[in-house]
């Protein structure tokens, strides 16, 4: 639970949260309109901000909404106009975009929520209060002019009470890039809560930093300096910096996925000081843009008593996105509980319910309507049905106060619930098509070594789980938290253990694989012999691509291959990858699955260099033992013919583009002990593999006695020889050629061959 609180009273305080129950600052301002004026004398001495933010809206690919949210005290100096913003342009000489006067806007707002019966100081009363003042314009840039330009606000001043800064200095705020004339939209983050943070000397705290963007993108968070224009820096006292802004006495930072901000306190006095927050936009594993924003942060004095905690107890159909989340599908019923739990006994404790769910109701645990819960120890109901659309948010918000220090020791509580998260992650299904299976290995390819949010309370079950969208996504607009199987923020070899623990199961699967045709690469199934007795072991080698038509750009494969259970054992069949010219660079991630119920066997194996290959060549070997009685399958036959075929075959290139191939399957005669043998086919012609090859060529050819093996250059000039002796494989260290194409000829005891080969 990320909790919030704020004292009223000199010897009173907040409390001081516990790793299960982290401190939410963001809701302190509800807070502030309860608090006398006099806590806080630091403000007598306020000058102008303490907070702001500058952002920009699209219009059209040319036309930007730019706003400025300038927040300040309202017992201090009241903030002065607003000046010119300032565009520069990223990359050569760039007009100025035209400002539509009609278009501009105002508006104050006192963002201090009001208790009943007390007034803020923004209103004319006497508690604390802080107003949000903002200003908007549009703005037409200069069509196919410049793509990007930096935009930079200036004002002053700086409330006079920071401690740690060296005098009253200008405010700036920028933005890095604005992209224009991209034939798109993009606009800028917004972040969920205003920048006025209170913590409490002596307690650690959290503060819900958080921005999202409109348009999907990635955010990543870091602390950055302040500004006294678009590019200068603040000076800090000796003592204080950016990343730690609140000096010696604090440790202060920034989770650069979520956004929170964490103050571990150490023993000191109360200070106040500034800082800024640079969030960064990613498209594509790529940063598009960095926006500031800047926020005081008040440390003051509190007491030594400690509050309760508020816990939740999520139930009904709601599924759990975090410790204060929650996911509801549109339409579903949701019911979750809030209970205190305060370390000093006997305490009486008050749950107040502040709404922000249209319909929901609030009950003791017995059903009984009410707005308020006061005991030892509350336990409260809220139930709501989700009328709402899909991606609606709504904020649950509950108030605790606490008997202790005449009831000043207060509390605050947000709950998020979020409707119709439609694409929840199933462990396994890593490329969000409904089954986990051997093309799930593609995705993890794909998608390999990228970060995101962790997926709270993630496990390996087999169950829809809620999760935040990373926006990222791997080819296919599939969102890369359905790619982090593991639900541990990275993208790696582990994700593989979800697909092989719910390997096969589903939920309405729905791909269909693409075949080829006689112009396309063949994927090839070819059996080492063409018949065999009862109870023989027998290999298959399978390649992809020959020297006709090799397959271009490839980065990950994946087949099923189907076997007759009439002449194979189906608990026999083994399949293995080869080193090959696909996965000759990096570790590739791999998946064999034999299913001797069903007859079939998956495979697939993906890079994961972010790089395509391109060949032809042998890339697995698979072996079958075959039935020792095929009277017990076919009663009145002496022998049969065992096909085995590709069923199920995709193969894609980095873009996530599916590479058409044409299945080429295999079959065999199988014969009983007592049955003469026909005399067998011709044997296949050698081959070498891979191609291209780095260090070595590997030799197969089975049937054959190698006498000799020969590399010529394209003129036919010999390059390099090595003795067969007689073997049926070989191994050719090549690594001295110079990269290029060259011509491999192969002499056996039953003739001479050739074969195309690329040194890379």
């Amino acid at each position: 639970m990320k909790n919030a609180a704020l004292q009223q009273a000199s010897p009173c305080s907040i409390h001081q949260p516990s790793a299960q129950s982290p401190m939410k600052i963001g809701t302190l301002l509800r807070l502030l309109s309860l608090l006398p004026f006099l806590i806080f004398p630091m403000f007598l001495h306020a000058s102008h901000h303490t907070g702001g933010t500058f952002r920009y809206e699209c219009i059209a690919p040319d036309s930007f909404r730019i706003s400025i949210h300038e927040y300040y005290h309202c017992a201090g100096v009241a903030m002065s106009g607003f000046p010119a913003i300032t565009f520069t342009g990223i990359g050569g000489s760039c007009p100025a975009p035209v400002g539509d006067a009609t278009s501009t806007t105002f508006s104050f707002t006192d963002i201090t929520p009001i208790h009943p019966g007390l007034v803020s100081s923004c209103s004319g009363g006497g508690s604390v209060g802080f107003m949000e003042r903002v200003w908007t314009k549009n703005f037409k840039f200069p069509s196919n002019a410049c793509s990007a330009y930096t935009v930079s606000y200036s004002t002053c001043c700086r409330n006079l009470s920071a401690t740690g800064l060296n005098g009253s200095q200008a405010y700036s705020w920028r933005i890095d890039t604005l992209l224009v004339n991209q034939g798109s939209c993009n606009s800028s983050p917004y972040f969920i809560t205003p920048p006025v943070i209170f913590v409490y000397a002596g307690q650690s705290a959290v503060f819900d930093q958080h921005a999202i963007d409109p348009d999907g993108d990635s955010l990543s968070y870091s602390l950055s300096a302040p500004r006294i224009d678009a590019v200068n820096p603040v000076i800090y006292t000796p003592g204080y910096s950016a990343t730690q802004p609140l000096g010696a006495s604090w440790d202060v930072s920034i989770d650069p996925v979520t956004g929170y901000m964490q103050f571990i306190a150490q023993p000191g006095l109360a200070v106040a000081n500034y800082t800024a927050f640079k969030v960064t936009e990613w498209r594509n594993g790529v940063p598009i843009n960095h926006t500031y924003r800047e926020s005081m942060i008040y440390v003051v004095n509190g007491c030594s008593t400690l509050p309760p905690a508020i816990d939740n107890l999520e139930s009904g159909t709601a599924v759990s996105n975090g410790l204060d989340s929650l996911w509801v599908q549109p339409g579903s019923s949701i019911c979750f509980d809030i209970q205190v739990t305060d370390p000093d006994p006997g305490n009486i404790n008050s749950i107040i319910w502040f709404g922000g769910l249209p319909g929901a109701t609030f009950s003791d645990t017995s059903g009984l309507p009410a707005d308020t819960l006061i005991g030892v120890n509350p336990w409260g109901r809220v139930c709501w049905t989700a009328s709402a659309s899909p991606g609606a948010n709504f904020q649950a918000v509950f108030m605790l106060l606490d008997s202790t220090c005449l009831g000043a020791a207060m509390t605050f509580d947000t709950v998020m619930i979020m409707v119709g998260d439609t694409a929840p992650v199933w462990p396994g299904d890593a490329n969000h098509d409904n089954i986990a299976n051997n093309l799930d290995i593609l995705a993890l390819g794909l998608g390999f070594g990228s970060s995101g949010p962790l997926r709270p309370s993630a496990s390996n079950a087999w169950i829809g789980q809620a999760a935040s969208a990373w926006q990222d996504t791997i080819p296919g607009a599939i969102d890369q938290k359905h790619v982090d199987c593991d639900g541990s923020g990275l993208i790696d070899a582990n994700d593989t253990l979800a697909i092989n623990l719910n390997y096969g199961l589903i939920h309405s699967k729905h791909h269909t694989p693409l075949r080829g045709s006689g112009a396309d690469p063949v994927l090839s199934f070819v059996l080492d012999v063409d018949s065999a007795d009862v109870g023989d072991t027998v290999t298959a080698s399978i390649y992809l691509g020959d020297s006709i038509l090799q397959a271009n750009n490839v980065y990950g494969v994946a087949f099923s291959l189907s076997y007759d259970p009439a002449a194979v054992d189906s608990s026999s069949f083994q399949l293995q990858f080869m080193p090959s010219w696909f996965n000759n660079a990096g570790a590739p991630l791999q998946i064999v699955r034999n299913h001797p119920t069903l007859y079939v066997c998956d495979a697939a194996q993906v890079r994961t260099t972010h790089t395509n290959s391109s060949g032809y060549g042998l890339i697995a070997k698979a072996s079958i033992i075959l039935v020792d009685n095929i009277d017990g399958k076919r009663l009145t036959v002496d022998s049969i013919r065992a096909r085995f075929d590709f069923t199920d075959v995709m193969i894609i290139g980095l873009d996530g583009s599916i590479i058409p191939v044409s299945p080429s399957g295999d079959s065999l005669m199988v014969y009983q002990l007592s049955v003469d043998r026909p005399l067998p086919k011709p044997v296949l012609a050698p081959s070498a593999y891979p191609v291209p090859a780095q260090d070595r060529l590997h030799i197969r050819a089975q049937g054959h006695a190698l006498a000799r093996i020969e590399v010529m250059d394209l003129s036919g000039r010999m390059v390099m020889g090595l003795e067969g002796n007689g073997r049926d494989a070989q191994e050719f260290p090549i690594g001295k050629l110079a990269s290029g194409t060259y011509i491999l000829h192969i002499q056996t005891s039953t003739g001479s061959y050739f074969q195309r080969i690329v040194k890379d």
